[in-house]
C-alpha cells in the first residue's frame, strides 16, 4: 500500500491549513505528505488568452444579473470566476493529472 498522502490546499489563509498539515503529520508519522497547493495548478498571471475568454464567458452565463447589478465581482478572491463550473472544472483536471503521475495512499 502507497505510503504518501496528498494534502491538497489553497493558499494559508487563517492558519487552517497549517493546523491541518500539523494533525496529518502527528496522525500518519510513518507516511510522506506531499503538499499540493491549487495555487499552483491554476493559470497565475499570466493564463491563456483561451482560459481568460472562457472564465470570462462562464462568469456572465452562471452570475450575470449580480454581475451587471453590481452585487458581485469579477475577479479577486470570492470573484464569479473562479466560482464557475469551467474554472472548477478545470482545476479538477489539472488535480488529477497531477495527482496520476504517483499512488497515494489517500488525498485530502
Amino acid at each position: 500500500m502507497p505510503s504518501k498522502i496528498a494534502f491538497i490546499k489553497r493558499g494559508s489563509f487563517s492558519n487552517v491549513n497549517g493546523s491541518v498539515l500539523e494533525a496529518l503529520l502527528r496522525e500518519f508519522p510513518d507516511h510522506h505528505i506531499e503538499v499540493l497547493d491549487i495555487l499552483d495548478l491554476i493559470p497565475g498571471s499570466y493564463p491563456s488568452l483561451k482560459f481568460r475568454i472562457l472564465s470570462t464567458l462562464y462568469a456572465y452565463k452562471e452570475f450575470g444579473w449580480w454581475l451587471l447589478t453590481g452585487r458581485e465581482k469579477m475577479n479577486g478572491a470570492g470573484g464569479c470566476k473562479i466560482r464557475t463550473g469551467y474554472f472548477f472544472a478545470t482545476l479538477n483536471a489539472a488535480i488529477r493529472r497531477y495527482l496520476a503521475k504517483d499512488k497515494y495512499r489517500f488525498t485530502f
